[in-house]
């Protein structure tokens, strides 16, 4: 008797795991074919629907994972906290592509140092600089990794469109120019997100 309710348990674990994959098989959005590349991003919202998207170089960028484990491909956190020896608000909002793009892992990351944020706009320049916030790209690969990034020359801008400080929701949009130090630049445009962040 206990060996056949073994093997129901486990028919049951099967029959669900089985499920799970299916299920999360289709959870990436499929387009036809032509399909306007800013057609595939998703809507601008101001729910805390957890979405990201841009275009890089006019290839449309959104999180996705090459594989079911490792790394979350979208973290957001707003924290007051001592970084690189002095306290204040920090921003680190990061999404990865681990499958559009053919030559690793592409990530778009947009940081803060010492920054109050509220709904307003900001210029994205330099990077590790108290009082300002940056726009960063990286290729990611086994071999390399490449960082192009917004500085006094190549900048950008972030829209906070929502900051809801009480359910954690902040939503905006953005784009930048970002260099890596070859002199190579790369485009981040109609950028938008909707975001819980982490305290």
């Amino acid at each position: 008797m206990k060996t056949n309710q073994n093997f129901k348990n486990g028919l049951m674990l099967f029959v669900l795991a089985i499920c799970f994959t299916l299920s999360g098989m289709q959870c990436e959005k499929t387009f036809p074919p032509g399909t306007a590349e800013i057609d595939k991003l998703p809507s601008k919202t101001q729910i805390g629907a957890d979405t990201f998207g841009c275009l890089v170089d006019g290839k449309a960028f959104m999180p996705r994972k090459s594989g079911w484990f490792g790394a979350p491909v979208l973290q957001c956190s707003y924290q007051y906290t001592v970084n690189n020896g002095h306290l204040g608000y920090f921003l680190a909002l990061s999404a990865s592509d681990e499958k559009s793009f053919g030559d690793g892992t592409h990530m778009i990351q947009l940081t803060s140092d010492s920054v109050e944020l509220k709904q307003q706009s900001y210029v994205l320049d330099e990077d590790d600089t108290i009082g300002k916030l940056s726009g960063n790209f990286f290729i990611i690969s086994d071999a390399f990794i490449y960082q192009y990034t917004t500085n006094q020359i190549q900048k950008g801008e972030l829209i906070i469109t929502k900051f809801d400080n009480v359910n954690q929701i902040m939503s905006g949009t953005f784009w930048f120019d970002a260099i890596n130090k070859d002199g190579k630049m790369v485009e981040v445009r109609e950028g938008r997100f909707d975001m819980h962040y982490v305290l």
